[in-house]
This record gives structure tokens, sequence and C-alpha cells, in this order.
């Protein structure tokens, strides 16, 4: 979607995700954002700190670390840190599990491809994406609409979801 102040990019055949949303009068990405991935060095830094003392090595073989216990602070992402990825979770899940990327998803609707249409009118575009998806073993079907409209700095989202579980409760 492009209009004369904002750029939405959309992937959807990656779960209908937007993985770009730019401001043009500031040219940046508000999606622009660090991943937690593995890096060479973490090799290193899950090895642990280098002993003092033993058999003599390069300076470049020694580890040390500034903080205590850095080993074990590394996490990755599970996911693409996109937006309108669409996750299903237990009702009992944890919001520091879901941050850690160690809750489960109940659906099947974070990389799979959804159906888009364009639909344009006088002043207005909106990009449609719906899947039929499985949570649970259940058919869902999710309807997810992302709307511009011209001369305007806002983008419409809006999401309509079918014959979802009523006796599961989900976040």
């Amino acid at each position: 979607l492009d209009g004369n102040r904002l750029l939405a990019l959309l992937a959807p055949q990656e779960g209908g995700q937007m993985y770009e949303l730019d401001v043009k009068t500031i040219c940046h990405n508000l999606l622009a954002s660090l991943a937690r991935r593995q890096e060479a060095y973490h090799r290193a830094v899950l090895r642990g700190p280098s002993a003092e003392g033993g058999d003599v090595s390069s300076i470049h073989d020694r580890m040390v670390f500034k903080q205590e216990g850095l080993d074990e602070r590394l996490g990755y992402d599970r996911w693409q840190r996109h937006s309108l990825i669409d996750h299903f979770f237990a009702a009992d899940v944890d919001l520091a599990a879901v941050a850690a990327g160690r809750a489960d998803e109940q659906g099947d609707f974070v990389h799979a491809p959804y159906e888009a249409k364009l639909r344009r009118s006088e002043g207005r575009v909106q990009v449609q994406l719906s899947r039929t998806g499985s949570v649970l073993g259940r058919n869902v079907k999710l309807t997810k609409g992302v709307t511009l409209n011209a001369g305007e700095a806002t983008l419409e989202i809006a999401y309509l979801l079918e014959n979802v579980p009523q006796d599961i409760a989900l976040h």
C-alpha cells in the first residue's frame, strides 16, 4: 500500500505479515528492529569465561565477560519481528513465555499463505488477506484488512475471525 505519507509492504505468502511500514516524511521504517539470532561469537559465549592460568594461549582465544552470567542471557527470536503475524496461544500462556518464544502455537497461521485481494475506491486502497487454517484441529477462518486513505498518515487494520472454538479459551 503506497500513499503520499505511508508505504506498507505485506507478504501474503508469509502469513500475511506486514514487514515494512515507512513514514515518508522522515524516511524511516517503523518496523526496522533488531532480531535476536545466532551469531558466530555466541559459541564462545556459551563456552563460558576463560580460566586464568593453565596453558599459555593467545589473547584471541581468551573470553572475558563484562557481565556475570552473560552466557545464560542468550535468547533467539522464534519468528521475524514483523507486524500482523497471527498467533493463537493457550489461555494460560505466560507473557514472558510469548516474549521469549517458548509459547506453543495452537494454530497454523504464522507462516502459512493467505489469499490477497486488492480493493480500490476514490482516495482509498485496501488489502484484504484471508485464510482458513487450523486451531487445535478445528477450521478457523481469519480475514484481516489493511486500509490506507489518501492524504492520511494512518493505517486502518480490521480483523474478522470466524468459527473460533467456543469451548476452548485462547489468546
